[in-house]
């Protein structure tokens, strides 16, 4: 086909791919970060809005977020190291009770039995955000982003949620087995809660 469209005079555009192994392919080029992907990517709204520059953002809030709540009821955090290919993230210890912690961030929203992913949904006002119950998904890739088969693992005892707002939500798996692809905050006995955050003096120059 190439050697045709050249006898033809015909230009020849090749996309422009970015390595797998550095997240979501991309067809075009763009000046967005490639974790910022309009329709796969993170969305740097709320408490995530270090994600506009930070990459890993979205995992640092997710796992310290985790640490917080359980340290509330007396559990040790063991953070485990990135791209281990497991089902969970952290480990909790108390005494001789351990658990296995499965650690997601979110600005996902369900309404009316859709859902909505793509930039134009959290462009949309705060108020409109709020009636919308915030939505987990369950699937992922074992793995870098955007490699390999999408599954649905179980092998972890609690999934550990927190959205934009700072709220959060947490389901024993064994309540959250039959969900195939999502779950709702506060769906299928999920305990939920809030973390407050505010500056109370802004110039931290960090």
């Amino acid at each position: 086909m190439n050697a045709l469209q050249n006898q033809l005079g015909l230009e020849t555009k090749q996309p422009v791919i970015v390595p797998v192994e550095d997240g979501v392919i991309w067809s075009k080029k763009t000046d967005t970060p490639r974790h910022l992907h309009p329709k796969h990517g993170s969305k740097p709204i709320g408490i995530f809005h270090s994600l506009e520059e930070y990459e890993y953002g979205y995992a640092n809030i997710g796992s310290t977020a985790c640490a917080y709540v359980f340290s509330l009821y007396g559990f040790i955090p063991q953070y485990m190291a990135q791209d281990l290919h497991l089902p969970y993230d952290m480990i909790i210890v108390r005494d001789d009770v351990s658990y296995t912690v499965q650690i997601k961030a979110t600005t996902q929203r369900g309404h009316g039995g859709k859902t909505y992913t793509k930039t134009s949904r959290w462009q949309t006002t705060t108020e409109q955000r709020k009636r919308r119950k915030s939505e987990v998904p369950l699937r992922a890739n074992q793995g870098k982003q955007g490699m390999g088969h999408k599954n649905r693992p179980h092998g972890y005892d609690i999934l550990f949620a927190i959205n934009e707002e700072g709220e959060f939500c947490w389901w024993w798996e064994k309540d959250i087995k039959d969900n195939k692809s999502t779950v709702l905050f506060g769906a299928k006995n999920g305990k939920c809660g809030k973390i407050n955050y505010a500056e109370t003096k802004g110039d931290w120059n960090l």
